[in-house]
């Protein structure tokens, strides 16, 4: 209930959450649920969004299709993870309200290439998996801004696979320096951190060096040649 959602976001903030993230749709790893139907009543996502924006923090939504991600984007998200199946109606929704678009494919492509991954949950992935790539060329085609996430956590997909995410992308049809851009500045503001993911006087002077010219060859991001947090090289 309404509610309960606003308790449910208090409660993380008590724990010390600057961001709270609502399981709009199931997923492909739930058995026995549409991950395309949302998970929550609109006034309970309404309460979610309002109470957390009220207490100074964003909203991310994990929603794989397109029920769930309209609802979610009718409640205000500040973001939307996976948004593996999207119609016109929630690519508009996307552009009328701002919000960003992670597509997230490292996730699927674990699922699937994964030697871990049981048959079920492979099967269940696929669909979302297959429609993704159309899904994400749509949206972008729009103009739909778009921020690089992995979901790092999910089955045969381990933390530090951002350039191999911005690669997925770009392989995807979005130009490259948008996709290096969705793994820096627009992640960064999307995290209410605008010094960070940019190289301009002032900011934080977090840098990656890459070894060759990303326009040329993307999966040079993954061969970094320095790198630096704070102006100190770390690497």
């Amino acid at each position: 209930g309404p509610d309960a959602m606003r308790a449910a976001v208090r409660a993380n903030l008590a724990m010390g959450a600057r961001c709270i993230k609502v399981v709009a749709t199931g997923g492909v790893l739930t058995m026995g649920v549409d991950p395309r139907e949302p998970a929550y009543t609109q006034p309970e996502l309404d309460a979610l969004v309002d109470e957390a924006h009220r207490l100074g923090m964003t909203v991310a939504a994990h929603a794989i299709g397109e029920g769930g991600v309209a609802a979610a984007l009718r409640a205000g998200v500040d973001s939307v993870e996976h948004g593996m199946f999207l119609d016109d109606a929630a690519i508009e929704l996307f552009l009328a309200t701002g919000a960003r678009y992670t597509p997230t494919f490292c996730a699927p492509h674990g699922i699937l290439a994964g030697p871990s991954v049981p048959d079920w949950i492979k099967d269940r992935a696929r669909p979302a998996a297959e429609a993704q790539g159309d899904s994400f060329r749509a949206a972008v085609k729009a103009g739909v801004p778009v921020v690089a996430g992995t979901d790092a956590g999910t089955p045969d997909n381990p933390h530090g696979g951002v350039a191999r995410e911005v690669a997925f992308m770009v392989d995807a049809g979005l130009d490259v320096l948008l996709a290096v851009r969705a793994a820096t500045a627009e992640a960064a503001d999307l995290l209410g951190d605008p010094d960070r993911g940019v190289l301009r006087p002032g900011a934080h002077a977090d840098v990656l060096v890459a070894d060759g010219d990303v326009t040329a060859d993307v999966a040079a991001l993954g061969r970094p040649a320095a790198v630096f947090q704070g102006g100190r090289q770390v690497r």
